[in-house]
């Protein structure tokens, strides 16, 4: 019963995706279909976030939000590759096997000594503590925006995880 209980979200995404398909279905496709940011976009916001470059991450997200992308996933993707980050950087050996697989193996390591574990742990933080207040949000594109400012300038804020990042840069 578990294995049918996982298998009927998976079936009504690629429901979705067949009925709007007028040819192959593709993993760009999929990825477009279901508002995804794709990989190449996840690794350049997150390169953005790195840089501490505020303009180039919201003008990225600009485009996405435009292009349809649904914002919550640009979010779970965001802390999902911040997370494969971290597992690498913290267990080298057994975290590739543990990686989600939205961003490749290269991006990863172009990515990777970018951003201190400090600095992940701060970006998963904002990252889970923005997508937890969706559902009640009033404007959601705001609330995006703003994680994107506070994750690329963690100076504006005083919490102890901003503070050690800063420290770790």
């Amino acid at each position: 019963t578990g294995v049918q209980t996982c298998a009927l979200p998976i079936f009504s995404l690629l429901d979705q995706c067949a009925s709007a398909a007028t040819g192959p279905i593709t993993g760009e496709f999929v990825t477009e279909c279901l508002g995804l940011s794709g990989e190449r976009r996840t690794a350049e916001l997150l390169g953005h976030i790195a840089a501490h470059d505020t303009a180039a991450a919201l003008s990225l997200f600009a485009r996405l939000y435009d292009e349809g992308k649904d914002m919550g996933a640009m979010l779970d993707e965001l802390c999902a590759v911040a997370r494969d980050l971290l597992i690498l950087r913290t267990a080298p050996q057994a975290g590739i096997q543990m990686i989600s697989g939205i961003c490749t193996p290269q991006e990863l390591r172009t990515l990777q000594p970018l951003l201190s574990p400090g600095e992940l742990l701060r970006i998963t933080a904002v990252l889970r503590d923005t997508a937890a207040g969706f559902n009640a949000s009033a404007n959601r594109r705001i609330d995006a925006e703003l994680c994107l400012v506070r994750l690329c300038e963690p100076e504006a804020s005083l919490d102890a995880e901003s503070l050690n990042a800063r420290l770790c840069r």
